[in-house]
């Protein structure tokens, strides 16, 4: 957890540096102007396509958005690795009430292109202890990786 925790503080350090002393990002791949656009096109399509494998339970494909040592941070406690998450997301779907959803609305990425972090509002709706629907919308924030295929992976969701 700790490191999770350093990679993160890391991460926002060097996403702020560029842009606090008025540089721009320079990728190898893309020397004449920095991170292009698409890049982080790429990441925010990633996480819309998750929001839509969550809402479709289309578990194999939901599950593949997390990396194999993920940690998910909720208000019932941290969950850590992808045997934990699939666990939970398996739980919470043998309510017929449940579902979820979320919008993406803003992202980053590092100066390297590997890390970025993508924030949105999303909405469960669960059954409450009077069996009606109980709908919570709040805010969300995920920290993505790429893996060595080049596939954005969350590494940390809040």
């Amino acid at each position: 957890m700790k490191y999770y925790i350093l990679l993160i503080c890391l991460f926002v350090a060097i996403v702020s540096i560029p842009a606090q002393a008025g540089l721009s990002v320079v990728n190898e791949a893309n020397p004449g102007g920095g991170l292009a656009a698409s890049d982080l096109e790429v990441l925010l399509m990633r996480d819309r396509d998750c929001s839509e494998a969550a809402n479709k339970s289309a578990m194999e494909h939901l599950w593949a958005c997390w990396d194999d040592d993920a940690m998910l941070l909720g208000p019932g406690g941290t969950l850590t690795g992808i045997a934990e998450i699939k666990e939970f997301t398996i739980a919470v779907r043998k309510d017929p009430r449940f579902s979820i959803s979320w919008s993406v609305q803003d992202g980053e990425l590092s100066p390297d292109g590997q890390m970025g972090y993508t924030q949105g509002v999303g909405t469960i709706t669960r059954s409450g202890d009077d069996g009606k629907a109980v709908s919570m919308t709040n805010p969300y924030l995920c920290v993505w990786k790429k893996d060595r295929e080049g596939t954005w992976k969350i590494i940390i969701e809040k």
